[in-house]
């Protein structure tokens, strides 16, 4: 039988689910990281500047270039976590990650007061991202747009009921005693 190419690992468009309301809105939220690092990259080049030494010049090129990568990176994981790829969501918390280390720095430097507020709403929209990324629904569509690799069975999705936390069935109700639960068809058929 005829299986059509998937691409790689990964589940055709055609047959994914759709995207979320928690993933749409962490995108929502990066893009408007990539706004504010773009608006931080531009704000900075007077501040630095302002100095007027060489030292200043150097931090003012580096700054930009760090905040244009740092823009670039938050559209680049948007556009992934969109489109249902796991590890946009690994890479986003591992920038989160890194930001929140070079947040201290960043706000105990020497820059205007207006930059180190833009500093901190970058880190707030990038805690909410990852907030939102490792929400259930947001785990469930990542793992729904995976392909088992070679050896991997197949898993469908647990039954209604089933509690995934215990990794257990849940109970009888009690409306049923547990030594009477049906488990076959000719059980089903016993007088009782």
């Amino acid at each position: 039988m005829y299986q059509p190419y998937l691409g790689g690992r990964r589940v055709p468009r055609s047959r994914r689910p759709p995207v979320p309301p928690s993933i749409l809105k962490a995108v929502k939220l990066m893009y408007a990281g990539a706004v504010l690092s773009l608006i931080g990259a531009i704000a900075v080049i007077p501040d630095v500047l302002s100095k007027g030494t060489p030292a200043a010049h150097g931090q003012t090129v580096i700054r930009l270039g760090g905040d244009l990568i740092y823009a670039l990176l938050w559209i680049i994981t948007a556009r992934a976590s969109k489109d249902g790829m796991g590890q946009a969501r690994i890479a986003g918390t591992v920038f989160f990650g890194l930001a929140t280390v070079i947040l201290p720095f960043s706000l105990a430097g020497h820059l205007s007061a207006l930059i180190k507020i833009g500093v901190a709403a970058d880190w707030l929209v990038g805690l909410g991202a990852v907030i939102l990324f490792w929400q259930r629904g947001s785990s469930d569509f990542f793992r729904s747009t995976r392909v088992p690799g070679p050896g991997q069975p197949v898993l469908p999705p647990p039954p209604p009921g089933y509690n995934d936390r215990l990794l257990v069935k849940d109970p009888a109700p009690p409306s049923v005693p547990a030594n009477r639960i049906a488990t076959s068809s000719r059980d089903a058929r016993a007088p009782a």
